[in-house]
């Protein structure tokens, strides 16, 4: 395990150059960890080191990491002040081990960051540890079902889940506190996790269109920089749900695809009624068959939408679904998974994509 040292000077020093980085608008990656492992070849040696370093240096960090992984598993997270973390390069990537007499056993977090998540592997580590629990951790969807390996026993997370919690303000000391937003901005770099969008931030993100169609001269008096930001984080999540649908939809990958990227569109055709969308399409050559799928942005300061629209031939619509954005959150931010599943609902009620074969009726 690499070693890792931390001291509150060290801490400011970094911090106060960090700064600097970001004033100077600088393109590379920022974060501590990017930095403090370089020089190591593979990503998944770096973020499992990166693991480790945190879990070991902060109490927060264990907790929170713990409290999701554990709820994976479904067993409690008690005393994690206790838990300990152990690296094995070559034979498993995580290991936490509970304290003595909590009854549980210990977890190998399987983490994937480039590689592909075989079935086989897993129940391989299963079969070597039979007493241990196994838990697969992904940066996309798994090519591996996941109700195959619940029959199995294997639990599955994604890095998301972990960022999703450590991005949340939490009631730790500044190490704590600097750990957890470094080690979810080192996700972030590595494209293995992105920054979640908020109701908050869509009603910023309205306002600023409200703004701009606008025909006179106006002022964005909230802070612009937000909402820019959060157009952006936008556009990374849109890219979560099209990488879902094509890695759980084979037939998608040979369609031309253009975005997730921000459009202004024409609602009706020589008219002066225009939405602002950030989304992507997906076009088939052969069957002519045309898919949008958007954030709309409507006029007059209206709720923004989740919208699809699947055409043919001619133009000729198949479907339009326009649905509220409390339909696709998960708690209050969009859920780029549930985002996936409508979208692919969608497809199939549009019948450019076959309905899921039916469960066999139980005897």
């Amino acid at each position: 395990m690499v070693k890792f040292e931390l001291r509150s000077q060290k801490l400011e020093v970094f911090a106060d150059a960090k700064r600097s980085e970001l004033q100077l608008m600088s393109t590379e990656p920022s974060s501590f960890f990017h930095t403090m492992f370089r020089s190591k070849a593979s990503y998944e040696v770096k973020v499992c080191d990166a693991f480790a370093a945190c879990f070991a240096k902060s109490a927060v960090f264990r907790r929170l990491v713990l409290k999701v992984i554990c709820r994976s598993c479904g067993v409690a997270a008690d005393a994690t002040e206790s838990w300990s973390c152990r690296r094995e390069e070559g034979r498993l990537d995580i290991e936490l081990i509970p304290p003595k007499g909590a009854g549980i056993r210990n977890l190998i977090v399987e983490a994937k960051v480039a590689a592909r998540l075989s079935l086989g592997q897993l129940l391989k580590y299963q079969g070597r540890h039979p007493r241990k629990k196994v838990v697969a951790l992904t940066k996309r969807f798994p090519e591996v079902k996941p109700a195959l390996l619940a029959k199995h026993g294997i639990a599955l997370l994604r890095w998301q889940d972990l960022h999703r919690v450590l991005n949340a303000p939490n009631d730790g000391n500044h190490i704590d506190r600097f750990l957890c937003e470094e080690f979810g901005l080192y996700l972030e770099e590595l494209n293995m996790a992105h920054r979640e969008v908020t109701a908050d931030d869509i009603r910023k993100m309205t306002k600023l269109f409200d703004v701009i169609r606008r025909e006179k001269n106006d002022v964005f008096k909230t802070r612009s920089a937000a909402a820019f930001n959060a157009a952006l984080t936008l556009l990374t999540l849109l890219d979560a749900v099209l990488r879902g649908a094509l890695e759980t939809q084979p037939k998608l990958k040979s369609w031309k695809r253009w975005g997730p990227s921000y459009f202004r569109w024409e609602e009706n055709p020589g008219g002066k009624t225009f939405t602002h969308r950030f989304g992507f399409v997906l076009k088939d050559r052969r069957s002519k068959h045309e898919v949008e799928a958007a954030i709309r942005f409507a006029d007059g300061g209206h709720p923004a939408s989740w919208v699809v629209e699947c055409s043919a031939g001619g133009n000729r619509q198949l479907l339009r679904r326009s649905r509220k954005l409390k339909d696709v959150c998960k708690g209050d931010a969009l859920d780029p998974e549930e985002m996936r599943q409508m979208f692919m609902d969608d497809l199939r009620a549009a019948g450019i994509l076959e309905n899921p074969p039916r469960r066999p009726a139980a005897a």
